[in-house]
């Protein structure tokens, strides 16, 4: 194997950090196939012959890149594919997700820890998609209520206020320390939220709730979406980060199969505060019940619980699609560095 880097011939694979993996030549028609092993800090190269083989592996430097790019390149992210729903249609299809107990999602936003759920193409609610990162912060802001009126209709919601317009995204108040700041202001933007619910009557499956989150069945007077910046990760979002057989397992059987629970990292995340487990709240709820939100239990299923009881908050936003990494991997200790064209 013979290294090049911006053309120039190494003695040694290059860091991670500044480089990015850009093609091969080699002879007898061989192929290879690199990527980047965070585990061991390492590239891993694989060559498809056993001939007698010759190869030049290319590599670029960069001061920053795009992080959609560099995130898919990783190799770490898991690909839905998904069938057309009511409000989406066939524009949201594919989606990238980090699954399992602790990846490499990490990313330093806000001056603190964020995770990286996955890249989505989001509607920005003018009816234009991109691809965009959707976050949701590392540590909770504490214990909160959903609806101090006690509905379950997120636009009018007194967290819906809270985290947009009120303490925490103007950072004042308790939350001057931990609430956004103005650089992290600018890197978030819209992003349409489905606010589709669930019959709570029905058994239904993490898949299920996903196609009703966005499908147009809602309660009597409550909207189908709403456009902003900050809100909670969706229920759905919690069940694709299990292995994808535990999406089709129904919530009420979630106790019978602690595995799908325990391989999952915002519930690895809520556990490793060295507290007691307390139950999360989401963006998901009743379509029948104007007093039911659904939140996650330590043993990885979705309840319902009243809007007005206070539970873990862990506020989610959309990058907007020109977001850069100047450096790191994603690691707790090397999170992603983000920048802004």
């Amino acid at each position: 194997l013979a290294v090049l880097v911006d053309g120039v011939k190494q003695d040694s694979f290059p860091d991670k950090n500044g480089h990015k993996y850009v093609g091969y030549d080699c002879n007898n028609d061989a192929t290879v196939d690199v990527t980047y092993d965070n585990e061991i800090s390492k590239w891993k190269v694989d060559l498809s012959t056993t001939d007698p083989t010759i190869c030049t592996l290319k590599f670029e430097s960069y001061t920053s890149r795009n992080l959609v790019e560099a995130l898919k390149e990783s190799g770490e992210l898991v690909t839905f594919t998904h069938e057309d729903t009511e409000q989406t249609g066939s524009n949201t299809n594919i989606d990238y997700r980090y699954t399992g107990k602790d990846p490499n999602n990490y990313v330093l936003f806000n001056d603190e820890l964020w995770r990286i759920i996955g890249i989505f193409n989001t509607d920005d609610g003018t009816g234009k998609y991109e691809e965009r990162v959707k976050l949701v912060k590392a540590k909770h802001i504490g214990e909160i209520a959903i609806d101090e009126e006690n509905k379950n209709n997120w636009v009018t919601s007194s967290l819906n206020n809270l985290l947009n317009n009120g303490d925490y995204y103007n950072r004042v108040g308790l939350y001057y320390e931990n609430g956004l700041k103005e650089e992290s202001r600018n890197m978030i933007n819209n992003a349409k939220w489905y606010l589709g619910g669930h019959d709570g009557s029905i058994p239904g499956t993490y898949l299920d709730i996903f196609n009703e989150e966005r499908d147009n069945k809602v309660f009597s007077g409550n909207p189908k979406n709403w456009i902003g910046k900050v809100a909670l990760i969706y229920l759905s979002d919690y069940g694709f980060i299990m292995d994808k057989s535990c999406l089709s397992i129904l919530l009420n059987d979630f106790e019978n199969h602690n595995i799908c629970a325990k391989s999952n990292w915002i519930l690895t995340d809520n556990i490793s505060e060295n507290e007691t487990y307390r139950q999360m709240w989401t963006l998901s709820v009743s379509s029948t019940r104007f007093y039911h939100q659904y939140l996650i239990t330590p043993n990885g299923t979705g309840i319902t619980e009243a809007p007005q009881k206070a539970y873990l908050i862990r506020p989610s936003v959309y990058l907007k699609f020109n977001i850069l990494t100047t450096n790191g991997t994603g690691t707790k200790d090397n999170p992603y560095i983000l920048t802004m064209e």
